[in-house]
């Protein structure tokens, strides 16, 4: 079984670099890594794949919630999925899993958030070791070295260092499936979550509470008193995309 997923990984990741280049690419391959497919592997449940995309749950359902790190997924786990766990997959991951005919039926959702808030979110969660082993790794290995913000931003933050970690990966990696497209049927928006929460549940045809079922949910962040003009420069250049494509100012 697992050299059969090893030919997979092979021939999946040789199709996608002749097809695709950029962000793109970097965003197909970072969410097809080995270890991840190795992690699949490794689950007993349901043989690994259904268990690790939920894919039961999204073909009863015939809907798929992207959950971006850091943008109250665990709240809209609680409040629309009935608490089912989601990974921070990729809608292209998802297409793989499901298959075309599938993946394309689907209602397809997530939150966004501003970028500067949430790279400050994702920083904190990780300096206060998270909620897994992985994360306290991440704070002790990467985290601790620096500082405070102001050092982590200036001089860890890099192309390449904010697809190491899942909390740091640009959000529109996440939900388009070309570079310079959203592919997302309802898009909402952290600061606005309780309006679109509702409405997301109309969309679905949802009878839910009408309040969200907040867990984790962080004090407002005032990030003017956080970022000095070249914090913002350096996190604008790094997440350009994602104030490009999701509408956030500079």
């Amino acid at each position: 079984m697992q050299d059969l997923y090893k030919r997979e990984l092979s021939g999946l990741r040789a199709k996608l670099v002749n097809q695709y280049k950029g962000d793109q690419l970097k965003n197909f391959l970072w969410f097809i890594r080995p270890t991840l497919w190795l992690k699949i592997l490794r689950m007993k449940k349901d043989g690994g794949i259904t268990n690790y995309f939920n894919l039961s749950y999204i073909e009863k359902n015939n809907y798929i919630f992207i959950h971006i790190p850091k943008v109250a997924g665990r709240s809209i786990q609680d409040s629309i999925l009935d608490g089912q766990s989601t990974s921070h997959t990729s809608l292209n991951m998802y297409r793989i899993a499901l298959g075309e005919k599938m993946f394309f039926s689907c209602y397809k959702f997530c939150f966004v958030r501003n970028p500067y808030d949430r790279l400050y979110s994702a920083y904190r969660f990780l300096k206060s070791g998270g909620v897994s082993k992985t994360d306290r790794k991440i704070n002790k290995n990467i985290i601790s070295k620096y500082a405070n913000f102001n050092d982590f931003v200036m001089r860890h933050l890099n192309e390449k260092s904010i697809r190491e970690v899942v909390h740091l990966i640009p959000q529109t990696d996440f939900i388009t499936l070309n570079e310079d497209e959203l592919a997302i049927d309802f898009l909402g928006r952290y600061e606005n979550i309780e309006e679109d929460y509702l409405l997301l549940c109309k969309n679905l045809g949802l009878d839910k509470p009408t309040l969200l079922k907040w867990s984790n949910r962080s004090n407002k962040l005032a990030t003017e008193d956080i970022y000095t003009n070249a914090m913002k420069c350096q996190v604008h250049k790094l997440y350009k995309k994602d104030f490009e494509l999701l509408g956030y100012a500079k």
